[in-house]
């Protein structure tokens, strides 16, 4: 069976890279003349930006869970170390990077609540990189290492 779109598989081909830059600029002039286009991505964005709660989880004495504000582009992984003290954040991704390319990928906690176990996504790529946290030492995790510690 043939497969006339194999080629643009190969993502680092000059050829895939001129073809994706085209098909870009074509939509782009095509979107780009759309009637109230602006009013309806500043409505998409009023409605979608919103603040959202993620599930908690309970490990030790701690609760875990993921909050994106509304001004956020990225959930956040939250803790409350007990139930009368206040939220904090532990592993914010929207500091992580300028153009908000590095995320936050899969994430668990031990069995007491002590350590964090998280992946972190360059490039929003599937690949990523396991990072080990004391949880009661973070003040805020920036990806590149435990400056943020108390």
């Amino acid at each position: 069976m043939s497969d006339p779109y194999r080629w643009l598989e190969d993502s680092d081909s000059p050829e895939v890279e001129r073809w994706v830059r085209d098909q870009d600029a074509l939509a782009r002039a095509s979107l780009s003349r759309l009637p109230y286009r602006d009013a309806m991505a500043d409505r998409l964005r009023e409605l979608s930006y919103v603040e959202n709660v993620g599930i908690p989880r309970h490990a030790g004495s701690r609760w875990f869970f993921q909050k994106r504000n509304a001004h956020d582009e990225k959930y956040a992984l939250w803790v409350r170390d007990n139930k009368s003290s206040p939220d904090r954040v532990l592993l914010d991704p929207n500091a992580w990077s300028a153009d908000g390319t590095v995320s936050l990928g899969a994430w668990s906690v031990s069995w007491d609540g002590s350590k964090c176990a998280y992946a972190v996504k360059a490039n929003n790529s599937d690949e990523a990189t396991l990072h080990v946290i004391d949880v009661a030492a973070v003040v805020v995790c920036p990806v590149d290492g435990i400056e943020g510690t108390k």
